[in-house]
């Protein structure tokens, strides 16, 4: 296995990547070009994403009407600016020690949005459910169903993916993702205090195949993946002394959670693809300060569903590749700070304090 680093001036942001290759198991040139296109892809929607936070229109009125109201308000208080200016400088020792009982003990923890696994389904219930009785019927129907028993005529290790390539991205050293190992980390402290907005993301993406060596000897029809994602950590947020009289400047902090799973050819077609964004939190001039600490200790595992041909596709050579994405988008603007961490306390962020993400492909059933 190897690791390499580096950045790219991208138009008007930096993007950096890292990247790390199975050498194990190495991938044929069309496996690798579509290897390619999924990395380029997965930047380009940083890029995209990163331009439509960066998209400044509503903000631009809302600076408009918050300049014709302090004009307004001025003409009444000849001295606002600098009544203002004093305010602030007083109640600075006491925005400060919010700021850090704020990152270091959830004093608002109501503010974001807890995500937890469902509760284990009892033996007993399972026939009340579908998708698990499903997958019970598709063993039975795969030892089964067809002559000579499939049991026998399957490779080693049908139907499960081998881990290829994984790749990561993110726009400021300040908060920064580690691909190397699993789990991926997901770290760091950013503190802004100026404008214009700041927006960016990091973000990691596994890509898994099941080349046509491991396909089932005969199938063809309906399939599942069940990839799944498990998350631990928290990520916080904060803004500075705000008021609409004394100290209206915008004070930002905001930030989402995307996850995305894709199941694809390596000829280049999608056959499934789902995604959960969560706005963990929305912190937008608050008063006094903005605090928010979201848990992210969760557990997602989505259905992938589609038809396929596994003896054309093992005939042309084709590789069916799940990728699996998460990626952490964000908008910082006046006094604001962002923190990703496992455990908010008196450890700083790092990679022993880091949001940990456990990405488990799953394999390929027949239903």
């Amino acid at each position: 296995m190897r690791a390499c680093i580096g950045g790219n001036e991208l138009e008007k942001d930096i993007l950096s990547t890292g990247i790390l290759r199975n050498d194990r198991f190495p991938l044929t040139t069309a496996d690798q070009a579509a290897a390619a296109r999924i990395s380029r892809s997965s930047q380009d929607q940083a890029r995209t994403a990163v331009a439509a936070l960066a998209d400044d229109r509503s903000r631009d009125l809302k600076a408009s009407l918050a300049a014709a109201r302090r004009e307004a308000l001025a003409a009444a208080i000849p001295d606002l600016d600098r009544r203002s200016a004093a305010l602030a400088d007083r109640m600075k020792p006491q925005v400060d020690a919010l700021k850090t009982d704020g990152a270091r003990y959830p004093l608002q923890i109501d503010r974001g949005v807890a995500v937890t696994s469902p509760p284990p389904v009892p033996d007993g219930l399972r026939d009340l459910l579908p998708f698990p009785t499903a997958l019970d019927r598709a063993l039975l129907k795969h030892m089964f169903d067809d002559w000579p028993p499939r049991l026998f005529l399957d490779p080693p290790n049908a139907g499960e993916f081998w881990w290829g390539e994984t790749h990561w991205n993110w726009t400021t050293d300040s908060l920064s993702v580690d691909g190397n190992a699993t789990p991926w980390l997901f770290y760091g402290h950013l503190s802004y205090g100026g404008d214009p907005a700041l927006p960016g993301n990091l973000g990691c993406s596994g890509l898994y195949f099941l080349t046509p060596d491991r396909f089932f000897a005969r199938s063809s029809g309906h399939f599942e993946i069940r990839p799944r994602f498990r998350i631990q950590g928290t990520v916080s947020g904060w803004t500075g002394f705000y008021d609409w009289l004394w100290a209206a400047d915008d004070k930002w902090s905001k930030c989402w959670q995307i996850t995305t799973v894709t199941a694809s050819l390596s000829s280049g077609e999608t056959l499934a693809s789902d995604s959960l964004t969560l706005p963990l939190f929305d912190l937008d001039d608050e008063s006094p300060v903005g605090q928010a600490n979201t848990s992210v200790f969760m557990g997602w595992e989505p259905i992938l569903r589609f038809d396929a041909d596994l003896r054309d596709l093992r005939q042309r050579g084709v590789s069916i590749i799940l990728t699996m994405s998460i990626r952490y988008d964000f908008l910082l603007e006046g006094e604001s700070d962002l923190w990703l961490w496992r455990d908010p306390g008196p450890v700083a962020p790092g990679p022993g304090n880091a949001i940990r993400v456990f990405p488990v492909p799953g394999s390929l059933v027949q239903v």
